[in-house]
C-alpha cells in the first residue's frame, strides 16, 4: 500500500519554497507551513486507513470523515488529560 506519492505536488511546492527562501523570511509563516505538513500527513494517514478498511471501495469522502474522527478523538483525549491534571483531581 502506497501511503504518499513520491512525486506529489505538495512535496514539490514545499521543496520549492524551502529551496527559494531557505531560512530567510518567506511569504508563508512557519506556523502555516507546519500546519500544511501536519494536515497533509494526517490526511494521508486517514486515506491509508480508509483503504485498509474499505479496500478497493475506499473514497476520498471516507478519508475526510476518518480525519474528522481522528481530530475528534484527539480532542477527547486532550480534554480527559486536562481534567486529570487539574488541581483537586
Amino acid at each position: 500500500m502506497e501511503i504518499m506519492k513520491t512525486d506529489d505536488s505538495f512535496k514539490k511546492k514545499f521543496k520549492i519554497l524551502v529551496d527559494k527562501y531557505g531560512n530567510a523570511q518567506h511569504p508563508i509563516s512557519e506556523e502555516m507551513l507546519d500546519s500544511c505538513c501536519f494536515v497533509t500527513d494526517t490526511l494521508d494517514v486517514a486515506w491509508a486507513t480508509a483503504q485498509s478498511v474499505f479496500e478497493d471501495q475506499a473514497k476520498p469522502e471516507h478519508a475526510l470523515k476518518i480525519l474528522e474522527l481522528f481530530f475528534d478523538h484527539a480532542e477527547r483525549i486532550r480534554k480527559e488529560r486536562q481534567e486529570h491534571t487539574l488541581p483537586g483531581n
